[in-house]
């Protein structure tokens, strides 16, 4: 008898455990945060976007929220439904156990219940890898050959904004004057009067006033090949990683005070892809080079010889 007790408490134990694997799967920094169970009801919560699938799964949800206009948040329920929205939580938080029905796609992973949602807070995601290949953050792949220092990401909701980021490409050494070929190898982060220069990996912290730095607005952390920055603007966070040695760069943000407020070279994100390539002076354009080059800063420095 003592010995079957112990093992009905060890199996409780291990059923009260959480799952670390599907905390991990739930909470990945660049995708998407779990917030939770929460009630629903027959007026949606939720009540943006809406879809089903026989293959529903977390990601697939995420994705189609993700690229709608008025979401950010995406909620899983019973198994095969999506909803999208600015708001989940209308009718109070349910318990974890009431959410309890597998994904139909991934059955390692739970979409809800009856009447209740598995919620998601979803991330915007942009990235721009090599020579430079871009993804938008409404999900536009374009290739951009530039030389010179380019406008990637701004605050264009006033006519004084808030940050900018800004990259340098260089030609790659198999280039020609005919055929450029260009990498990214500098990247400048500024948040108000306060800047990040990353050369390399060397990385510079200052304040354009001469202000010293008490309580940094850019958080910055180095490790290894890897530099990673954070901000938080009007409620929304700002998550920028930089890899030297795949000369990736990967650009989050989590909330909506900048959706569709954005623009440059990583688009508006505004969940409208097709909109993408506006200039600066506000018009959509669809050649490639006449958008890259309008978002040329030409304040900054630039080899001559290569420079266009």
């Amino acid at each position: 008898m003592y010995r079957l007790m112990v093992i009905l408490t060890l199996l409780a134990s291990v059923i009260a455990m959480p799952n670390q694997g599907l905390a991990e799967k739930r909470n990945t920094e660049w995708s998407q945060t779990y917030m939770g169970c929460f009630k629903d009801g027959v007026e949606r919560a939720m009540n943006a976007h809406h879809t089903t699938h026989e293959l529903m799964s977390v990601e697939y949800c995420v994705d189609f929220c993700r690229t709608t206009v008025g979401s950010i948040y995406s909620g899983l329920q019973n198994g095969t439904h999506c909803f999208c929205g600015l708001q989940y939580n209308k009718y109070g938080e349910a318990s974890d156990t009431d959410c309890n029905v597998p994904c139909a796609g991934d059955v390692n992973d739970i979409c809800g219940g009856t009447l209740t949602n598995s919620v998601y807070k979803l991330a915007v995601r942009a990235v721009w890898r090599g020579d430079p290949h871009m993804i938008t953050f409404d999900g536009h792949p374009y290739r951009f050959e530039g030389v010179c220092w380019y406008t990637m990401i701004k605050d264009c909701s006033n006519l004084h904004p808030e940050f900018e980021i800004s990259a340098k490409f260089e030609p790659r050494d198999d280039s020609t004057i005919e055929v450029i070929k260009s990498r990214t190898t500098a990247i400048n982060v500024t948040v108000g009067n306060e800047y990040v220069f990353i050369d390399g990996l060397n990385v510079t912290k200052g304040n354009s006033k001469k202000m010293l730095l008490k309580s940094p607005t850019i958080s910055v952390k180095e490790d290894g090949y890897m530099v990673k920055l954070k901000f938080m603007l009007s409620g929304t966070e700002f998550m920028l990683e930089w890899t030297l040695k795949k000369r990736i760069f990967t650009a989050k943000l989590s909330g909506s005070s900048y959706r569709g407020k954005l623009c440059g070279l990583l688009g508006n994100a505004d969940g409208n892809s097709l909109n993408d390539f506006q200039k600066p002076d506000g018009i959509v354009v669809h050649d490639v080079v006449e958008f890259g080059e309008s978002w040329k800063n030409h304040d900054m420095k630039c080899d001559e010889d290569w420079s266009v």
